[in-house]
């Protein structure tokens, strides 16, 4: 994409360094930025047009203004920078996360507005390249658009938007 950039940063790089990124697209190459690597979770949860989560409903539908979740079931929103995790299995830099549960090691906690769900899972999405998920219960709520965030180890989320019916 013109404006937007995604990569993975390798597993192996040591928190609290920093590191040089260059990206290179075809022949022409730009100009050395210094990073900071975090030593935890700095989550983002993945958008898409309006400030919409990428959340998926307990049916396997994009949560919507319009294809609401109800209040109790079990929702995946998407996200990355979830920093580490229990891996169950190796974790190599470029290639899907392992099969079965990886969870990350902060603690993870996801609001609604202003009401706390019950988080189910948060970790590595399995066979999926640096992409996170929460599973988690979709608090009692009136029926509106809330704005969601995770938090991980004390780090907050940007706070798009889900709706509840």
């Amino acid at each position: 994409d013109p404006n937007q950039i995604d990569a993975q940063m390798p597993w192996d790089i040591q928190p609290n360094t920093v590191a040089t990124v260059v990206v290179k697209n075809g022949t022409a190459t730009s100009n050395a930025v210094a990073v900071t690597i975090p030593a935890a979770a700095t989550p983002g949860i993945s958008v898409y047009p309006s400030n919409r989560a990428v959340v998926v409903n307990a049916d396997g539908t994009v949560n919507s203004a319009s294809n609401a979740a109800s209040a109790g079931d079990e929702v995946v929103a998407y996200f990355t920078g979830g920093g580490p995790v229990q891996s169950a299995g190796k974790l190599v830099t470029g290639a899907p996360a392992p099969n079965g549960l990886s969870p990350v090691t902060g603690n993870a906690t996801v609001t609604l507005g202003t009401a706390t769900a019950v988080v189910k899972y948060a970790g590595l999405t399995p066979q999926s390249i640096g992409l996170y998920q929460v599973n988690f219960l979709v608090p009692a709520l009136a029926k509106g658009t809330y704005n969601l965030v995770i938090t991980i180890g004390g780090a907050a989320s940007n706070n798009p938007v889900m709706t509840v019916k």
